[in-house]
């Protein structure tokens, strides 16, 4: 019987999926992508970056070259880098209270999978802010629409 009700479940959420509305990403591919993006930002008319990552990539300087992209571009950043391995619920509410107290409109998730995780829980922290970050985990939680995110994958160590 639990079986049963598994599967319906599963059944009713691949209907309802079709009916989701979803974003299409843009991509920006190829060598110097992130030293572009910039550029990109500013042409969809975005006035202020959050800069989501960790420590550790701006220590060794990935980011280096969006940055100063960034600079080149005046378009406004706010680097926010105070993330854990496993981003907390506290990383959240420190990455939206920076979104939220300077004014910015989109964010930049740059680095593995820890700053992308968090950088989709701030914008969901975004469209809800009364909420806190347990009461937006689950299914179908977070239905307004969330700031826009631009993901720059970290590049595999081969290629650092």
């Amino acid at each position: 019987m639990n079986r049963f009700f598994c599967r319906a479940f599963q059944l009713g959420m691949k209907i309802g999926n079709y009916f989701m509305p979803y974003r299409m990403p843009e991509y920006i591919e190829g060598a110097g992508s992130s030293a572009k993006l910039p550029e990109w930002i500013k042409s969809k008319g975005f006035k202020k970056v959050l800069i989501v990552t960790d420590e550790k990539i701006l220590s060794i300087g990935i980011a280096k070259p969006m940055l100063e992209a960034m600079e080149k571009a005046e378009l406004d950043y706010v680097v926010f880098s105070k993330i854990e391995p496993n981003p907390t619920d506290l990383n959240v509410e420190e990455g939206y209270r920076t979104f939220a107290e300077n004014g910015c409109d989109c964010v930049v998730a740059f680095g593995g999978g820890s700053p992308m995780d968090c950088a989709k829980a701030i914008c969901a922290k975004c469209t809800k802010p009364h909420k806190t970050v347990a009461e937006l985990q689950g299914l179908l939680k977070v239905m307004k629409k969330t700031p826009v995110i631009f993901a720059v994958p970290k590049p595999p160590l081969q290629q650092l």
